[in-house]
């Protein structure tokens, strides 16, 4: 048996100069719906760059849903970045248990392609991207799509200057007040 050491969301977040603080919750309806794992080496999807650490309610974890860690209910997950990310590219796609989701500490400055970010997400209501500096970017595609839950979206400061691929970005998103 492994000892595992838990650390407060103060002691994590001080290691990083750039994360993502994001919950999920686990319900008796989607316990059993395919949830797609992210990690350091997964080949069906992006991986997280080996540049982040994963934290799963203050402990240190290989992919974004260690089985063994998973509970009923809220789990808080914290994703501390060393660097800043170029790419984030179905970053969180397809995760259907997102409930929340914090930028507010992510610097996306360097980033160049968001092409899939949010796809599939069908459990948000809300996203704030007002601090996401998208100068970079060149890629939008599918953004948000397939983001059927999602009501309010906030894109105040974002720059679309550079972007030259954003086929579909809002497809599917019915309800949305931007």
């Amino acid at each position: 048996m492994g000892c595992s050491l838990k650390l407060q969301q103060h002691q994590i977040i001080s290691k990083y100069p750039n994360y993502i603080i994001c919950e999920h919750s686990i319900t008796k309806e989607n316990l059993n719906k395919k949830i797609r794992v992210i990690n350091h080496n997964n080949e069906n999807y992006k991986s997280i760059p080996e540049s982040c650490d994963i934290y799963i309610n203050g402990e240190k974890k290989e992919s974004l849903y260690d089985y063994e860690m998973i509970k009923k209910g809220k789990n808080r997950i914290i994703i501390g970045c060393k660097t800043q990310l170029k790419d984030i590219n179905t970053l969180f796609a397809s995760i259907f248990t997102l409930t929340s989701l914090d930028f507010s500490h992510f610097n996306t400055s360097q980033v160049f392609n968001m092409s899939s970010l949010f796809f599939d997400i069908s459990t948000i209501t809300n996203l704030d991207l007002s601090n996401f500096i998208t100068d970079n970017v060149t890629d939008m595609s599918l953004m948000f799509k397939d983001c059927s839950s999602l009501i309010n979206l906030n894109l105040s400061n974002v720059n679309t200057n550079k972007v030259v691929y954003i086929k579909v970005c809002l497809m599917d998103v019915v309800d949305l007040l931007i």
